[in-house]
């Protein structure tokens, strides 16, 4: 699981130094070119699903995947596989 997470984070430690989303929803069109995927747990009491939901919304060429027994954390299984899942396949993001 060690392995897998730092897998993951370095993905997302690339992306998150490339773009400045602060607020997404209001620089959604800088980025509109851009294949997304939004992975969402269910129980997320952190960021609620209205959130992502509404980040989803705004941004037409995204994907969302709700994880029905996952919260907030990237360590629970099946946000991790989701993850990895979609980063094992680039060309097909989104």
């Amino acid at each position: 699981i060690d392995i897998r997470s730092n897998q993951i984070k370095e993905k997302i430690v690339q992306v998150d130094t490339t773009l400045n989303l602060e607020p997404a929803a209001d620089n959604i069109e800088k980025i509109s070119n851009i294949k997304c995927n939004i992975v969402h747990g269910r129980y997320d009491i952190v960021c609620p699903y209205k959130q992502a939901y509404d980040l989803h919304q705004a941004y037409s060429s995204s994907k969302i995947h709700i994880i029905d027994d996952a919260g907030h954390s990237l360590l629970e299984p099946g946000i991790q596989e989701k993850i990895l899942q979609i980063f094992s396949k680039p060309d097909e993001i989104t």
